[in-house]
């Protein structure tokens, strides 16, 4: 008898892994497209010339200082969302398996990682190159290009943080009200 409930529980992981990869597919996609359009309209400008770069940086690292920021407070808030969500999760009347609290730890993990890596940029960017008369002018142009690519991969971490965010929330509301008892989120009493 012990047999058919462990097939059946293998089968429930297994179909929770599977629907955890397909989610971080489809949010990482959202993530890597908006990555893609960031760094294309930020490097549309074509190739910069070494004498170009430091005129193109000034105005950039300005817009990126408000970018930054915002990533860290979006960034704190969703961790703190978290926090909701986890309260929400233990007062509700049914219980969520093991599947919807590990969603909401890589949620977490993912806006920790945008905080740390807003931080760091603007660190980066605080750096005045344009007042370094040692370093060669093609050390802006190489700058520029990792400055650029970083806040693209930054914005892309982002909207997948975001996109993974609205899917938990969405399936949470799902099944606390909107589903019977046979949602895939709801712990049954044999797990």
């Amino acid at each position: 008898m012990g047999e058919p409930e462990e097939v059946e529980t293998q089968k429930s992981d297994s179909e929770q892994q599977k629907t955890t990869v397909i989610d971080f597919r489809r949010t990482a996609a959202g993530g890597l497209v908006a990555a893609i359009v960031a760094a294309a309209f930020t490097m549309g400008v074509g190739t910069v010339a070494p004498y170009e770069a430091p005129k193109l940086l000034e105005p950039f690292i300005a817009t990126l200082q408000f970018f930054c920021g915002a990533m860290c407070t979006a960034s704190g808030t969703i961790v703190a969302l978290m926090l909701t969500a986890l309260g929400l999760s233990a007062q509700a009347e049914r219980r969520f398996n093991e599947f919807h609290y590990r969603r909401l730890r890589f949620i977490a993990r993912m806006a920790t990682i945008v905080f740390v890596l807003s931080t760091l940029l603007l660190l980066l960017i605080g750096v005045p190159l344009e007042r370094a008369d040692h370093i060669p002018r093609q050390f802006h142009n190489v700058v520029y290009y990792v400055v650029t690519t970083y806040a693209a991969v930054l914005c892309g971490l982002v909207v997948t943080t975001v996109l993974m965010l609205y899917r938990t929330v969405s399936e949470t509301i799902e099944a606390i009200g909107l589903a019977g008892d046979d949602h895939y989120l709801i712990r049954t009493d044999d797990d």
